[in-house]
């Protein structure tokens, strides 16, 4: 049934949609410095990467963001890129103390993911653009961020595939081209339309996209193995879908 194979597949945000839609096709099982950090940049994003997520989280480069969607949480923006920390200080805990903790937080995920990667064969980096961003990703910053990433993780082969939100087009007839052996994009409707929390996305045709992905047990512990194989086979049971969401790809 799977299409595509990878040893491990990385979150490049826009934001927590991209990861949480990995983990419902049991694709992700680990937590990474990318998944549940709002806005900044792509190619911002991307560099964090490729300079082993030196200052990603900088005290004195954050102030209270005016937009919260945590009843637990204050959320904090980065002044100088605009990446939003919506999930790590508590309201009970003074800022300073929670800092630390948060800072501790990051790098323990920023080792993590780096280990991984250069003990992968093969990694799928994935951006999926929140519905309502208008920060539209251009071929040329594609191939700019692969590049970075292919170039820094010599040893592995690296893909990348960007998700955009097209409005009115269903999964079956998405939009969908190759900029290169490496770089795939489609584009198709997962907008929740939910007025109060625009972010929201659908999960039902993600579920349908990343069904034709699978991951090996390199990184696997054996109860992740488990998941994953009991994904399957629900999957299986569903039987196969009518279309391939992106090849061919012209």
């Amino acid at each position: 049934m799977s299409n595509y194979k990878y040893d491990l597949y990385i979150s490049l945000g826009e934001a927590c949609s991209c990861s949480m839609a990995l983990r419902n096709a049991k694709l992700q099982f680990y937590s990474y410095p990318l998944d549940w950090v709002g806005g900044g940049e792509f190619l911002g994003r991307t560099k964090f990467l490729v300079s082993d997520f030196e200052n990603f989280i900088v005290k004195d480069d954050l102030e209270k963001a005016f937009e919260v969607r945590s009843i637990s949480c204050q959320a904090y923006v980065r002044k100088s890129n605009k990446m939003v920390f919506n999930h790590d200080f508590k309201l009970d805990v003074p800022f300073d103390e929670m800092f630390e903790e948060v800072d501790k937080k990051y790098k323990r995920r920023a080792k993590r993911v780096l280990e991984q990667i250069k003990n992968s064969k093969s990694v799928l980096f994935v951006y999926l653009r929140s519905p309502e961003s208008k920060a539209v990703v251009t071929d040329e910053q594609l191939i700019e961020a692969y590049e970075m990433l292919s170039d820094y993780f010599k040893d592995v082969k690296v893909d990348l595939l960007y998700v955009y939100c097209e409005r009115g087009v269903k999964i079956n007839k998405m939009k969908k081209y190759k900029l290169s052996e490496n770089i795939r994009c489609c584009g198709f409707d997962y907008d929740k339309r939910d007025n109060e929390a625009p972010y929201k996305v659908q999960a039902k045709p993600l579920d349908m996209l990343f069904r034709h992905f699978s991951i090996t047990d390199k990184h696997l512990t054996k109860e992740n193995i488990k998941e994953r194989n009991a994904y399957k086979r629900k999957m299986f049971c569903r039987g196969k879908l009518l279309f391939n969401p992106l090849s061919p790809l012209k």
